[in-house]
């Protein structure tokens, strides 16, 4: 008669309620992957703008007119966009990895590699593409206006 404590029986249930464990934590490793290269952006994004800020009192005490000020202020907040842009297009190209093919964020991204790549469908309603083609269809109407 066999032991019912005997590490043995318990051996098979266990490997296999582990295995699956272990499945499991290696399917979400994607996502974290994901959420840790968003954090990292995240947090150089914000490093950068404070370093931005507090250069931003020396750069706008060197200024002597008016113009010098406007363009140091329109110069900061080009360089703000420009950076957040940035940014959040490599979090959400690391977001879009993780969703499926038929999602809202794989079917924009799809439209713009069409637009990208001069492949854009054409729509099914006919659009005159010029003031000649205009002035000719507009010629070609037996109606004429009162």
């Amino acid at each position: 008669m066999q032991n019912w404590l005997d590490p043995k029986s318990l051996q098979a249930s266990t490997q296999g309620l582990f295995n699956g464990i272990d499945k499991v934590s290696e399917s979400f490793e994607p996502w974290f992957k994901a959420v840790a290269r968003c954090q990292l952006e995240a947090i150089g994004l914000a490093s950068r703008r404070a370093q931005a800020y507090m250069e931003l009192p020396a750069k706008l005490g060197a200024c002597r007119t008016p113009q010098d000020l406007a363009r140091e202020q329109i110069g900061f907040w080009q360089t703000a966009f420009a950076q957040y842009a940035e940014s959040c297009g490599r979090m959400f190209d690391n977001c879009r990895a993780l969703t499926p093919p038929w999602s809202l964020l794989s079917l924009m991204a799809e439209g713009e590699r069409k637009e990208k790549s001069g492949k854009r469908e054409r729509d099914y309603m006919p659009v005159r593409e010029s003031a000649e083609e205009e002035q000719a269809a507009a010629g070609k109407s037996s109606r004429r206006a009162a």
